[in-house]
């Protein structure tokens, strides 16, 4: 209130009738004549709009997690793992989102394991050089929106775990080995209800785009994704693989493999024992694989190779309809 009385007063009186220049500094000779103002211990925030509650600013900007509250700087250059980690935690125990905005270099990084449910959001950039997994799950996950870059693996789950909900949406995985990898590890890995994964991009990968194999799943639904420029000089390519472990005779209940897009998938002349599906279906009790467009998918120097498979099923029972299959150098379904 006094700065307000002070300009309204002040510097109004002395710029009438003055140009904006004289008017402006006087506005500035107002505020530096105020001095030191002491302000409110609690600043208040509301919002527009009918029934809106007036509320502190810091319960306010305490609505959403940023990386960079924990000292993230998100330049590219500058290592943030340690601060990442924190901004991790934090999100985890109070059950609210991550945001991640900007480039995040995570060098100094081990796999993550959340103490529960995960949720990370936003348009930013994760990317290591070093050779390491970004995260398992420890609850109910959301990952949506995020760009992966360099990552051994993104997703990558071998403990015991039980979920109702794994949603992997709106990202970029690049320039990686393998983007989600669930596997089971033996009869002690649970799984989870349901995944869902879509509108993805994979890309400049080396074995797997999707592969998951728990011991238990309800519902799975892998659509509108991109699989594009895998290359394996060692071990077999997989762009989607779903099935169960071969530590149970449990079965999931139902798989929804449609609307994705596969391209350029090889195998190097390096890797002569591997095989390459770019959709493999394995001990499914109900599943759906439809509107998939494959192209280009082939073993080097080779017209046709009995290791290439555009979609491949086993032991399960389900539909394989309308499907574009084009210059696969194998068998086209098996």
């Amino acid at each position: 209130a006094e700065i307000v009385n002070r300009i309204a007063g002040d510097a109004n009186l002395q710029a009438q009738n003055s140009s904006q220049d004289a008017r402006l500094a006087a506005v500035e000779t107002a505020l530096l004549s105020i001095g030191d103002v002491d302000l409110p211990d609690t600043l208040y925030v509301q919002q527009a709009g009918t029934g809106a509650v007036v509320r502190t600013v810091q319960d306010k900007l305490r609505e959403v997690v940023s990386v960079k509250d924990f000292g993230a700087v998100g330049d590219g250059v500058t290592d943030d793992g340690a601060s990442f980690k924190k901004a991790l935690d934090a999100a985890v125990a109070l059950g609210m989102p991550l945001y991640v905005e900007g480039t995040f270099l995570l060098n100094t990084w081990t796999k993550y394991v959340p103490a529960g449910a995960l949720e990370i959001r936003g348009s930013g950039v994760i990317k290591t050089a070093g050779a390491t997994s970004f995260t398992t799950v420890g609850g109910d996950t959301t990952i949506d929106g995020v760009i992966f870059d360099g990552w051994t693996r993104v997703v990558d789950v071998a403990e015991e775990v039980d979920i109702g909900r794994f949603q992997f949406s709106n990202n970029i995985v690049q320039n990686g080995k393998e983007g989600i990898l669930w596997a089971s590890a033996g009869a002690n890995q649970i799984g989870y209800g349901e995944a869902q994964v879509f509108n993805n991009t994979f890309r400049n990968m080396q074995t797997d785009g999707v592969y998951l194999r728990p011991r238990r799943m309800e519902v799975t639904k892998i659509t509108n994704n991109t699989f594009m420029d895998f290359l394996s000089t060692t071990t077999t390519v997989n762009g989607v693989v779903v099935g169960l472990s071969t530590a149970t005779g449990l079965k999931r209940h139902m798989a929804e493999i449609s609307g994705n897009t596969f391209f350029n998938l090889k195998l190097s002349s390096d890797a002569p024992a591997a095989n390459i599906y770019p959709i493999l279906v394995h001990e499914v009790e109900n599943y759906v694989v439809s509107g998939n467009n494959i192209k280009n998918v082939w073993k080097e120097g080779l017209a046709y190779a009995t290791e290439v498979r555009g979609i491949h099923t086993r032991t399960g029972r389900g539909v394989v309809i309308g499907n574009t299959i084009e210059n696969v150098r194998g068998t086209a379904i098996n």
